[in-house]
């Protein structure tokens, strides 16, 4: 069982009606002490699947008055151990089930993944520097490793999660960032084709312009598997992700007399 930790700041005035309608919802353990006259602290500890409908409680019970303040926290070891005694039906119904982080805790990762920061447009440039260099010099890994680099997963991520929320205020941004992160590459790579010759005999080169259909499949099953790490948040499978879409062509070429190529 994943625990979780939340922590609510809420108003003394409000205290006593916040207890009553908190009992409503499944949680572990619940504890309270006065912060201050104006305050009081509740901490509860629950199953990681309760605590979207809780966080969505308290979202509403605030009522956009901003006086309600919420901390989560992921708990990695809780004593005494729990016991969970679960029926046969429900054990079954439980590992149909995909565990996922909170829409909160998604939300949160999303807003960050849509901004223009220094760290990512370095991060573009020196992704770009690295998978130009690797077609130049036909090697596989670095381009793989400058997929690696490239945080460009961040803002595609948060296009394709903000669509399904209808949030365009995020929409707008990840479209932004996005966009410079295919402006700063594709400006690379045109410097690197006026100091360099066009690598048309590089294997990496020519891997990238002919797609088959075991492309595609491979490009579906990444994506699959990048939106289950990205809802449950396990970053470690994301690397994988990425060299699996670091070996797909991006282009289809037709090879006559000259170079047709269209994106």
């Amino acid at each position: 069982m994943e625990l979780q930790l939340i922590e609510v700041y809420i108003p003394t005035d409000r205290f006593e009606a916040f207890e009553k309608e908190i009992k409503a919802y499944e949680y572990i353990e619940k504890w309270h002490h006065q912060v201050s006259k104006q305050v009081q602290l509740v901490k509860i500890v629950l199953n990681k699947k309760q605590t979207e409908e809780i966080l969505d409680f308290l979202e509403v019970n605030d009522d956009q008055t901003n006086e309600l303040k919420v901390i989560l926290y992921n708990i990695s070891t809780y004593l005494p151990r729990i016991k969970q005694e679960v029926a046969p039906n429900e054990k079954e119904e439980e590992n149909r089930e995909i565990a996922r982080a909170s829409r909160h805790e998604l939300y949160n990762v999303v807003q960050s993944s849509s901004r223009i920061n220094l760290n990512y447009i370095w991060l573009l440039i020196l992704s770009a520097i690295v998978a130009t260099a690797g077609i130049v010099k036909d090697s596989a890994a670095i381009v793989i490793g400058a997929m690696v680099i490239a945080p460009l997963i961040g803002p595609f991520t948060a296009i394709a999660f903000s669509s399904i929320l209808g949030d365009y205020q995020i929409i707008k941004k990840a479209v932004t960032t996005a966009l410079l992160g295919l402006v700063i590459p594709i400006s690379i790579a045109i410097l690197f084709g006026v100091i360099f010759p066009l690598p048309s005999q590089s294997r990496e080169f020519l891997a990238r312009t002919n797609i088959e259909l075991m492309d595609i499949v491979v490009a579906i099953a990444a994506g699959a598997a990048g939106a289950l790490s990205f809802a449950r948040r396990v970053s470690e499978a994301l690397v994988g992700v990425m060299v699996s879409v670091a070996l797909l062509p991006p282009s289809y070429c037709i090879r006559d007399d000259d170079w047709f190529c269209s994106v």
